[in-house]
């Protein structure tokens, strides 16, 4: 989104209110380039994310938009997946209770906007991705994944380690467990630790590397071809919903698939 003119601190879902035109261009780049579950433009939806903004009451608007547009690009042709950010337990002030509710609705918003399921991403704490994942399967009747960051080698920044994260999520039947916005390579021994406390589907979607900075902007430096061979490794690892996250492009997703289509591996 920032190749199409996103600035850096802007909210993206509000963002999308203004120009819902590069949004759809992006649904459809992402089509072409072979995945077959879109995600919405819904991440920071949430009404504490919008508070921010101080629009925290355009959450409804937000999530029906995001998701027609990603279905108009979808068609027949692919599933689209709505997207649940975290809200940040630790600067928020807020009761559990709360903080569930906030989940609750925002789940509530992307399923009956149309939704085929719903993807929770980037939880770095388990107590907050727990919360967020009861919050949905009550919410909503359409399959949840629920997918975590270990951003310190093999554990979540709060130390809880892939079997542990198992152990505390599998219980709530979520469709899928995985990890995304991770190093690559790290992320290989994350999945290999995840199937090994998990039999049901796992989702990875790694970032382009490590980013460095440029006038202020993150730069990554990893290429398609690289991602493509990471897509090969996480395969073999266990995972079989494979995507990319922060730092990649559809040329990435369009690596990815040539890299994978023989593999029994779904493409996001």
């Amino acid at each position: 989104l920032m190749q199409k003119g996103l600035r850096p601190g802007e909210s993206p879902e509000l963002w999308m209110l203004e120009k819902p035109e590069k949004i759809r261009e992006a649904h459809d780049e992402y089509l072409r380039a072979g995945a077959e579950i879109l995600t919405t433009n819904t991440f920071g939806a949430s009404r504490f994310r919008l508070r921010e903004y101080g629009r925290e009451n355009e959450g409804l608007q937000i999530c029906e938009t995001a998701v027609r547009l990603a279905k108009e690009s979808a068609g027949e042709n692919a599933l689209v997946a709505g997207s649940i950010g975290p809200v940040g337990l630790k600067f928020h002030g807020e009761n559990l209770e709360v903080i569930y509710r906030a989940f609750e609705e925002q789940a509530g918003y992307i399923a009956e906007s149309g939704a085929d399921l719903l993807i929770i991403e980037t939880m770095i704490e388990i107590t907050e991705a727990e919360i967020a994942l009861k919050a949905c399967k009550n919410a909503v009747e359409i399959p949840v994944v629920i997918s975590l960051g270990f951003v310190d080698g093999d554990k979540m920044p709060d130390g809880t380690t892939p079997e542990n994260a198992v152990e505390i999520l599998a219980k709530h039947q979520p469709l899928a467990i995985g990890t995304n916005c991770g190093d690559p390579k790290e992320m290989i021994e994350n999945v290999r630790e995840l199937r090994r406390s998990w039999n049901g589907p796992i989702l990875a979607e790694p970032s382009a590397g490590l980013p460095g900075m440029r006038e202020g902007v993150p730069v990554w430096r990893m290429t398609p071809e690289e991602m493509a061979d990471i897509a090969l490794k996480l395969h073999s690892a266990g995972a079989n919903l494979i995507g990319s996250c922060c730092g990649t492009t559809p040329e990435f997703t369009s690596a990815i698939v040539k890299a994978v289509k023989r593999c029994n591996a779904n493409i996001l």
